[in-house]
């Protein structure tokens, strides 16, 4: 059941297409537009050294080269055209210190500089052309605070300051020049959220994340910092937001398919999770969904009050996707014994629009429906459909018409009346 969307859990959810195998504690990256994501551990609990890249052209994943050895909770991160992929462990629970890059001009992996140390269960990111290393698990030492860089223009890694504290099974993403570590576990879970600075080689500690858990992951999405999914004990949907402006957080729409083991990457408008478990310790999926969220939180094209005090209101993304355009629509209030009929219609007015589709829904608590969308030269977003023969005139309209059967005007009533028409170009 979704939540209606208001100020306590804006966002959508959406499934994506599938991997074509099941991987847990996996990592990914997006690189020259496309998700990539990395070992892991399969459905029978065995290590991964497979590769699949999600073409958003053609909508499918497809193997490329494997890695040089199976490898599971590692780092891996896009700087200049190749990723890299950091320590992890090898077999069993062994961590490595080795690295490697991945160049797609000749779908080979090579080895680079090995970290300082072994380690397990650390996250990587990407920053200023650098690719740093964040806590994790060092054998015969424990977790550690570990942070250190990797300069690919020098082949070497330097040490920088730990953080304040000790974690694995931690995320990390970098927005505005700064890297946010955030959740991860020793012994029991966090909700610590650490920001550094490189340019002053230090930490500072920020407001905790409202759910502690580890085995959670991070990514940036319309310049905020998003945390999903984890585990222990059982497996955390919530997805919550961190705002660096005013140090606050706020909870989001939880993920459709709660999942740990997880490696969220930001690709355009959306943030993609891959993979992962659907339940504590090992239960590796194939599935892919995706969060996005409405512009600002705000409806820049107007609302209307359809029936039953519910409201239609319009959003559209201020950065659709190049491959994967899109406008949407949700409605929210709608009580769920509403059955609705929605006509999605274009005219130069909001009179004898041409009824272009329609589609019924059981519950309209919640309901998203996504229609072409692309940018025109001047950058503004434009919804585009196929227009009837013998038709003329400027279509800047969406009429939306519904039906009720129960609560609100009557069983079976339609009424125009109830109809919205929104102006989107």
């Amino acid at each position: 059941m979704h939540t209606p969307v208001g100020a306590q859990s804006p966002g959508f959810w959406e499934a994506r297409p599938a991997l074509n195998s099941a991987r847990q504690e996996l990592a990914a990256a997006v690189l020259q537009g496309r998700v990539y994501a990395a070992g892991g551990f399969g459905s029978n609990r065995a290590p991964l050294r497979t590769v699949e890249r999600f073409d958003p052209i053609a909508k499918k994943w497809s193997f490329v080269a494997n890695l040089p050895t199976t490898l599971h909770h590692f780092g891996m991160a896009p700087v200049g055209g190749k990723l890299y992929a950091i320590g992890g462990y090898v077999s069993g629970f062994s961590g490595t210190d080795k690295c490697w890059s991945y160049d797609p001009a000749t779908n080979k992996w090579s080895a680079i500089a090995s970290l300082p140390r072994a380690r397990g269960g650390l996250v990587a990111v990407a920053l200023g052309g650098k690719i740093y290393a964040i806590g994790g698990v060092v054998p015969r030492v424990g977790v550690v605070a570990d942070l250190t860089v990797y300069d690919p223009a020098t082949n070497k890694w330097a040490t920088l300051t730990s953080m304040a504290f000790r974690r694995e099974h931690l995320a990390a993403a970098t927005l505005g020049g700064k890297l946010y570590a955030v959740g991860g576990r020793r012994g029991g879970n966090f909700a610590y959220l650490e920001e550094y600075d490189p340019a002053t080689n230090k930490w500072t500690r920020r407001k905790d994340m409202p759910t502690a858990r580890g085995g959670n992951g991070a990514a940036i999405l319309n310049g905020k910092l998003v945390v999903v999914g984890g585990e222990s004990p059982g497996i955390f949907p919530q997805a919550e937001e961190y705002d660096p402006t005013t140090n606050t957080w706020r909870s989001l729409e939880r993920m459709r398919t709660g999942v740990h083991g997880i490696y969220p990457v930001s690709f355009g408008d959306e943030i993609v999770v891959v993979g992962g478990a659907t339940v504590a310790g090992f239960g590796a999926v194939n599935i892919v969904q995706s969060l996005r969220l409405h512009p600002d939180g705000v409806d820049p094209y107007g609302t209307g009050t359809p029936s039953c005090n519910g409201t239609l209101t319009v959003y559209v993304s201020h950065r659709p996707v190049p491959s994967e355009p899109r406008f949407s629509f949700l409605s929210d209030g709608l009580p769920r014994s509403t059955f609705g009929i929605f006509a999605f219609g274009v005219g130069a007015d909001t009179a004898g629009s041409t009824i272009l589709g329609f589609r019924t829904h059981l519950d309209l608590a919640k309901l998203i429906i996504l229609l072409p969308m692309s940018s025109d030269a001047a950058g503004r977003n434009v919804f585009k459909v196929p227009l009837p023969a013998g038709t003329s005139g400027i279509h800047d309209y969406i009429q939306f018409l519904w039906a009720n059967n129960s609560g609100c005007g009557g069983a079976g009533t339609t009424s125009t009346s109830r109809g919205l028409s929104v102006r989107i170009r």
